[in-house]
């Protein structure tokens, strides 16, 4: 037990570079119309539901793992952002660009599911740009 403790602690522990925190407050202050720059940042494993990434730049951004369920990433800049094994339910990714993001084939299909009978909007499903589908 003693041997299992030391090899805990000795481990190194995973954290994405900012903080929830940080993101949320450089969110929340930026100005209207500004981008808040999230380029090239490792927010992987982070709980980011719900926060409005509306015009930020995420090019180069790591979000594996991420939870971005009810999400804003309209006009968001997505180049190169690692976006597998993300959770996508409900993100509007609406005049976003993902030139060279990665995803995986099960973000894949998030995208391209359509409404179901209890869902009263497309909007509660993940709204991706037809181009994404292919």
């Amino acid at each position: 037990m003693a041997l299992l403790a030391v090899a805990l602690a000795a481990a190194p522990a995973y954290s994405a570079e900012l903080a929830l925190r940080q993101i949320v407050e450089t969110l929340y202050k930026a100005a209207p119309g500004s981008r808040p720059n999230f380029a090239g940042k490792d927010l992987s494993s982070l709980d980011l539901s719900g926060l409005d990434f509306k015009q930020a730049i995420l090019s180069g951004a790591n979000l594996l793992g991420a939870d971005l369920s009810d999400a804003n990433l309209s006009f968001a800049d997505l180049k190169g952002a690692k976006l597998d094994r993300t959770r996508l339910n409900r993100t509007n990714f609406a005049n976003a660009s993902r030139v060279r993001a990665s995803t995986t084939r099960w973000a894949r299909s998030i995208w391209k599911r359509r409404p179901t009978a209890h869902q009263t909007s497309p909007a509660q499903t993940c709204q991706a740009p037809a181009s994404w589908l292919a």
